[in-house]
């Protein structure tokens, strides 16, 4: 908010991309894990209060990405 406000900050925000480490914290596949925005929203907040980061954010895009990656590979 205080970007928003044209203010300057107290800190530079930490936003690591934690988009797939939430089906490990969550024992799944990552198949499993995109398979529901539910998975992924409960990992992503697994990890945000893990690491006490300053926000979550989501790509769907990242299934198609991994799901190309993977029958690439096959």
């Amino acid at each position: 908010m205080t970007t928003l406000q044209h203010k300057e900050p107290d800190c530079v925000p930490v936003s690591p991309a934690t988009l797939l480490y939430g089906a490990a914290e969550m024992g799944m596949e990552i198949e499993q894990y995109f398979s529901k925005g539910e998975n992924f929203a409960e990992g992503q907040l697994c990890l945000l209060d893990k690491f006490g980061h300053d926000f979550a954010f989501s790509f769907p895009h990242v299934v198609e990405d991994i799901s190309a990656r993977r029958s690439a590979e096959a």
